[in-house]
């Protein structure tokens, strides 16, 4: 039997405790198989969370089981035990491994300094040049995949969302669902529709199945992310794709970012975080 070459991009398992290694190989192994993609699983052993840390003897374990898993769809995969201060770590594996999307546990009720904890997630991955999927819990069916949606409005980075979401919708046949809010103020009202026709244009022409959601006005105690979010609370989407507002204002606590509400809401729905920056990797069809 020919054996399969070492694919050119990588689905990383990003982990130190056994909650995330579990949530994030439940979405790691079908967007591997959808993007024709490896699975590389980074355990990080950070002396800043040693007391929560799973040991290697565990881990190594819990990854030959699912290697037997991913081998039987014909996956790729790799494993590396890495010592260090996780963010260090995270942005220069990524850069070697030629990681195409990190995948990751959240514990969302968490806070303070544990690895798995919302503030901590967004602290150690914003500087990655990668997309990055936060997973509450594992995924419960991978149908859920099939409805994926992203907000769009009046700024340029809104639109850097466009090619994640065209990834789900080529290869996974995904219905797209683009959400706006409405503004009283015209000129952002303009602005956001010049980018929504940019969005239809681009899905149109890669034969994205998608459809638009207007989501009202925004109120200052909530986001755009988070109203999306409402209204797909009964009909639930498997996923939403966001962008890191990372260094847009003079105070950048994490805890007054959009993003921060985002990958703590109480649906639990996953959210798929960008870095706005214009090196960002980008799929190798």
């Amino acid at each position: 039997m020919q054996e399969k070459e070492k694919p050119d991009q990588f689905i990383a398992v990003y982990f130190s405790q056994i909650e995330s290694f579990d949530a994030a190989l439940s979405y790691a192994l079908p967007l591997a198989r959808v993007l024709d993609k490896g699975i590389v699983f980074l355990h990080v052993q950070d002396p800043k969370y040693v007391s929560e840390s799973i040991s290697p003897e565990l881990a190594k374990e819990k990854i030959q089981q699912a290697e037997r898993l991913i081998s039987s769809y014909g996956i790729l995969s790799e494993y590396y035990l890495l010592e260090g201060k996780t963010s260090e770590i995270l942005k220069g594996s990524i850069e070697k491994l030629n990681v195409i999307c990190l995948i990751t546990g959240i514990n969302t009720s968490k806070k303070g300094k544990k690895a798995d904890a919302p503030e901590e997630l967004l602290k150690n991955l914003e500087y990655i040049k990668t997309a990055y999927l936060l997973a509450p819990e594992p995924l419960s069916d991978e149908k859920l995949l099939k409805n994926i949606a992203f907000t769009i409005d009046f700024e340029k980075e809104s639109k850097e969302k466009i090619p994640w979401a065209s990834y789900f919708g080529r290869f996974n046949r995904s219905l797209i669902y683009v959400c706006y809010p409405e503004y009283k103020d015209d000129y952002l009202s303009r602005s956001t529709q010049e980018n929504l026709r940019f969005v239809k244009k681009m899905f149109e022409e890669l034969n994205v199945n998608y459809v638009v959601e207007e989501i009202g006005r925004v109120n200052y105690s909530s986001t755009i992310d988070m109203e999306a979010i409402k209204r797909f609370e009964n009909n639930r989407i498997g996923l939403l794709i966001a962008v890191s507002t990372r260094g847009k204002t003079v105070i950048d606590f994490l805890r007054f970012r959009p993003e921060y509400k985002t990958i703590r809401n109480p649906y639990k729905i996953p959210v798929l975080m960008l870095n706005p920056r214009e090196d960002i990797y980008v799929l190798c069809d």
